[in-house]
């Protein structure tokens, strides 16, 4: 099992991140409503250049 190390530089987290998310093409946002159930909804990731945001 390949070990993880700690980034401390927010530069590269952010370069870290983005090459984990990188040909990511699905998503799940899952929202909870005041009653406490779950939704989930599947999303379509944009191909745009990434800056941070998500």
């Amino acid at each position: 099992m390949p070990q993880e190390r700690t980034i401390t530089d927010p530069q590269d987290a952010v370069h870290t991140f983005r090459e984990k998310v990188r040909g990511i093409w699905l998503a799940q946002l899952t929202t909870r409503a005041p009653e406490g159930r779950l939704r989930g909804r599947p999303m379509a990731t944009q191909q745009v250049e990434y800056d941070g945001d998500l």
